[in-house]
């Protein structure tokens, strides 16, 4: 599984060790087991997209892998072969092909692995998820969101999350690379992000039981494709209240109904986005041209408002798409 895409391997536990501690993880064989290290075989394949990962993973051995509170990601883990249990705030909890555990940031987890055991894992940037609920609710998340540690892979919203990911794996061990494709990225990202957030009980559940945000009127959806056919326009508020044929105010309440921001705040969302389209593709590798291209001219005000709203710089972005279009691993 993932074979195109190997990490690590090694018949060496220190040397896995080491490699796991650079990861922020920790771990150790299980007691009782003198001839462990001589059987010890890790394999650790991965494939990375904007903020999270997929990985398979195996050790050979009975194995005890600690993660720490103070890890900003959101994991979860499928065995496919062996035994596998994991921590939750109530105690172990076993982890199969029907139920697993999703860990969140602020909680420390201790997974327990058969020799047997063959899983498969993913793992999502904390910054990644609160974007992608924002999106949803229209606001801003404060604090982290905590999910129900339990949740169910072999029916439902979890069973939508497993297939979606053994879609993509699928691809990738024939030969595909998904991930190279921003659109098929983004679709697999909305996908599983929205499956959790709006299916998987979590602290933050409540805002989704909101009432729903108003239809877009005649003049939001004016404006809206107007800008989309002119990402490369720098337009001002006064060109927008233009186009909409509506007072600003009139404009400013209808577009914050409708897509819970202002609409100089939703045009410059929307060009962040065309420019990170445009260095995903590889087409250009030059961010300052990409960002003068959409009307970005103050490139450190550029930068931060990209890092804030991806996650990752502007270059990093360019380094991830020469690193694919040459068929290399991303891994850091």
């Amino acid at each position: 599984m993932l074979a195109r895409n190997p990490v690590h391997s090694s018949a060496d536990f220190e040397t896995t060790l080491a490699f796991l501690r650079n990861k922020g993880l920790d771990g150790r064989i299980a007691a009782g087991d003198t001839d462990a290290r001589r059987r010890f075989r890790s394999a650790i394949n991965a494939v990375y997209g904007t903020g999270f990962y997929l990985a398979y993973m195996q050790y050979g051995v009975d194995v005890e892998i600690d993660a720490p509170a103070d890890r900003a990601d959101y994991s979860f883990s499928i065995p496919y072969r062996g035994e596998m249990a994991s921590s939750t705030p109530q105690g172990p909890m076993a982890c199969t092909n029907q139920q697993t555990v999703i860990t969140s940031p602020g909680q420390p987890q201790t997974m327990f692995l058969s020799g047997g055991t063959q899983r498969l894992s993913m793992s999502i940037d904390a910054g990644l998820l609160r974007r992608r609920f924002a999106l949803l609710t229209g606001e801003q998340v404060r604090g982290d969101i905590v999910f129900d540690p339990k949740m169910r892979v072999a029916n439902g919203p979890g069973q939508l999350i497993l297939s979606n990911i053994e879609l993509v794996i699928d691809a990738y061990d024939r030969g595909g690379d998904v991930f190279a494709n921003p659109c098929r990225e983004t679709q697999f990202e909305e996908t599983v992000l929205t499956a959790l957030l709006v299916y998987q009980p979590h602290s933050h559940g409540w805002l989704l039981d909101r009432p729903a945000p108003a239809p877009a009127s005649r003049d939001v959806k004016r404006v809206i494709d107007f800008l989309h056919e002119n990402l490369e326009t720098t337009l001002s508020l006064d060109d927008l209240v233009s186009i909409a044929g509506v007072p600003g105010r009139t404009l400013n309440e209808h577009f914050r109904a409708f897509t819970g921001l202002a609409p100089m705040a939703y045009a410059r969302r929307e060009r962040l986005r065309a420019v990170r389209r445009l260095l995903l593709s590889g087409e250009m590798q030059s961010v300052t041209e990409a960002a003068m291209r959409f009307g970005f001219s103050h490139l450190g005000r550029f930068a931060a408002l990209y890092r804030e709203g991806f996650g990752e710089t502007p270059s990093e972005t360019v380094r991830r798409a020469k690193l694919r279009s040459h068929g290399q691993s991303t891994v850091v």
